[in-house]
């Protein structure tokens, strides 16, 4: 069974269940989603991409910190038949854009955290399409889209 399968299967048999759950202690905050939520964000993340042409076999870096997104989104590029290409946080802009070209992304899917290295380098990737944010709509940089408009 492909993985993306299971979440499926685990939104239908556990829908109301917490499958995800982030907690930041020195904040006293805690966030869950349900298996139905995390299945549902998937496919809005799935949807998203395919809407901007993204189709099996393609590479899709996903640069986000640890968050409650970070799997949806990764299930996401998933469920469209793309390779995810999942970077370290820690990297510099120039890192990232090597991996992007050595991997021959078409699309980034980035959080907040990272806009001020993709701002250094959006210029210079070759081959990047699209450029879709994870984040508060407000901090969406002008080359990028939100990815929740589709």
């Amino acid at each position: 069974m492909i993985i993306t399968e299971i979440l499926a299967r685990n939104a239908r048999l556990y829908g109301d269940e917490e499958a995800l759950v982030e907690r930041e202690p020195a904040k006293n905050l805690r966030r869950a989603i349900t298996w139905k939520e995390f299945d549902d964000l998937a496919n809005k993340v799935a949807n998203a991409l395919i809407a901007k042409g993204v189709k099996k076999g393609d590479k899709v870096i996903h640069l986000m910190m640890n968050c409650l997104e970070w799997l949806p989104a990764y299930f996401g590029i998933l469920k469209t038949g793309a390779w995810a290409v999942p970077l370290n946080f820690r990297f510099t802009a120039d890192d990232i854009r090597y991996c992007a070209d050595i991997a021959e992304a078409r699309t980034i899917f980035f959080s907040e955290d990272f806009i001020d290295r993709i701002d250094k380098i959006k210029t210079n990737l070759k081959g990047m399409k699209d450029f879709l944010f994870c984040g508060p709509k407000e901090l969406t940089p002008s080359y990028a889209q939100h990815w929740t408009i589709y």
